[in-house]
């Protein structure tokens, strides 16, 4: 991811996971938010949960509501940030942003190639407002080959541990920013 960075030409990322998809006017709408405060630095957007059946067909699970991360407010959401395990889903990144601050993947005691991008969302939250999109820009895709919802909890304990790690250091910094 960071000698990805290294090498974009691009000037925005925008983070999913291989088996999801982006709207086609996703991009657009991030962009909007970037275009709309310079003191953006990191735009989360919100999406909709799909089914992928063992045939390959898709349907939205209409049961489920847009995924909004009302959690996640210009008053509270840093340190909201702190409570939860995640800014939500789909994340874009300016990449000088990332080259800067860069993704921690496995540096932390306990990652294992989770979190990756936890430590540079809570720093990026930290300096930035967060910008929003409130409509589904993006298809979360949930199959019998997902690993979301099959992890054991060996795995989820780690993970945890993983990221209130990085709370710590995140609780340190501030309060060194409060100091000064």
């Amino acid at each position: 991811l960071n000698m990805g960075a290294q090498a974009a030409k691009g000037t925005y990322y925008v983070q999913l996971d291989s088996d999801d998809r982006l709207k086609p006017d996703a991009v657009e709408k991030i962009l909007k938010v970037y275009h709309s405060d310079p003191k953006i630095g990191m735009v989360i957007g919100s999406y909709e949960v799909w089914r992928k059946d063992d045939a390959g067909n898709y349907s939205r699970m209409e049961e489920l509501p847009v995924v909004t991360h009302d959690e996640w407010t210009e008053e509270n959401g840093r340190n909201n940030l702190l409570r939860i395990n995640g800014a939500g889903a789909p994340r874009s990144l300016p990449i000088a942003l990332i080259r800067q601050i860069g993704f921690s993947v496995n540096d932390e005691p306990y990652a294992r190639n989770y979190g990756e991008d936890y430590n540079m969302v809570l720093e990026v939250s930290e300096r930035y407002r967060i910008g929003r999109v409130w409509d589904a820009i993006y298809e979360v895709v949930r199959h019998s080959g997902g690993t979301d919802h099959s992890i054991d909890q060996q795995t989820i304990d780690r993970n945890d541990e993983a990221k209130d790690y990085m709370r710590l250091q995140t609780i340190q910094r501030r309060i060194k920013l409060n100091i000064k």
